[in-house]
């Protein structure tokens, strides 16, 4: 046999795949490796080399079988590497910017609004902005356009020109003259009520008729009137009446609230009652009134603007209510001195008691 001089051949060793315990045992998942090839374990988010928490012991469990235990932390950063760990430091909440003077937009603006009959306009050009917690009293004589000006503003009665622009949150409530119920209707005072929420029914929400309960009965003790629910309508006194009226118009949670002469055919204590519960109700939910009626007492005290309606001489005053009362077209048409007191109605003698003394209508 031919003699052959060299090195010694050398075969390579023989290379193992590996198997799910050495990858663990070296910090590295068989999963996210597809090359098979074991690769150093690094931190996903620093790059850096392995940590103990990275690496894990086979042990063997009761059982005998060979259990590896891994850190749930080092799961959940390498799933999901937006998981912060327990060592990450947490930034301190940014400082909230100082506070502004809130802005309230309005809830309803006209813009050159005329209003009329048949296309013949009443009065001149009415520009208002209605934002929310304010009182604007309709005030005028007898057929001076106050309930056209409240139909048209609810869109009921068709504009003669201008624009009405009404905000997105705007939800109305009226409440009209009482006369307008029929009395021989038989019918229990929360009945009425319900009627305010004859809208939206759908079948597909179970749950309408349990908070359709829970609305009439918030709106009848806002109005103090809860003793009343089962009472018939027709057997209720004016000022009762007026206060179940009032409740159907809020069970719709209104953000204006519109009323026709609520404290019509009403002696003064009672009238004094209800517009005392007017004002609160502004107060409490933030609404908005716009209130007409011919008792001029109620505006000094309760209205902060007002509107004042002369179509005989074509005029118009509009603006905060003691400008308005203070003007020489009030004086004109009113015939009478525009300083009214601000501690009583005009109409109310000075020896009435107090409205923490009156009996609750």
């Amino acid at each position: 046999a031919p003699l052959t001089v060299g090195p010694p051949a050398t075969t390579p060793p023989a290379t193992t795949p590996p198997t799910p315990e050495s990858g663990a045992r070296t910090g590295t998942c068989a999963r996210s490796n597809p090359t098979g090839g074991p690769r150093p374990a690094t931190d996903d988010r620093t790059g850096a080399g392995p940590s103990p928490a990275a690496t894990s012991t086979p042990r063997r469990g009761a059982s005998g079988r060979l259990c590896i235990r891994l850190p749930l932390s080092n799961i959940a950063r390498r799933w999901y590497p937006r998981c912060p760990s327990r060592t990450t430091p947490i930034d301190p909440a940014p400082k909230a910017p100082p506070s502004s003077p809130a802005v309230t937009t309005p809830l309803l603006t006209t813009r050159a609004l005329r209003i009329g009959h048949r296309g013949h306009a009443m009065l001149p050009p009415i520009d208002l902005a209605l934002h929310p917690g304010e009182t604007w009293a309709l005030i005028g004589r007898n057929g001076s356009g106050k309930t056209t000006l409240m139909r048209t503003l609810l869109g009921l009665h068709p504009r003669i020109t201008g624009h009405i622009d009404r905000a997105p949150t705007l939800r109305l409530g009226y409440v009209p003259q009482r006369g307008d119920i029929d009395p021989s209707i038989p019918g229990r005072a929360i009945d009425l009520v319900r009627a305010g929420l004859d809208h939206g029914w759908t079948f597909l929400d179970p749950t309408l008729p349990r908070r359709h309960r829970a609305a009439v009965t918030t709106a009848l003790a806002a109005v103090e009137a809860t003793a009343l629910a089962d009472r018939p309508f027709r057997t209720l006194s004016e000022g009762q009446k007026q206060r179940i009226l009032i409740a159907r118009a809020l069970v719709g949670d209104p953000t204006v609230l519109v009323l026709d002469e609520p404290t019509s055919a009403m002696d003064p204590v009672i009238e004094e009652a209800i517009f005392t519960l007017l004002d609160r109700l502004r107060r409490d939910r933030n609404l908005a009134l716009i209130i007409a009626g011919h008792r001029l007492g109620y505006v000094p005290r309760f209205a902060t603007h007002a509107i004042l309606l002369d179509p005989t001489h074509a005029r118009l005053e509009l603006g905060p209510a003691a400008t308005v009362l203070h003007s020489a077209t009030f004086r004109e048409c009113f015939g009478m001195p525009s300083a009214m007191p601000s501690d009583m109605p005009s109409d109310m003698p000075s020896d009435m008691p107090s409205p923490s003394q009156r009996p609750n209508p």
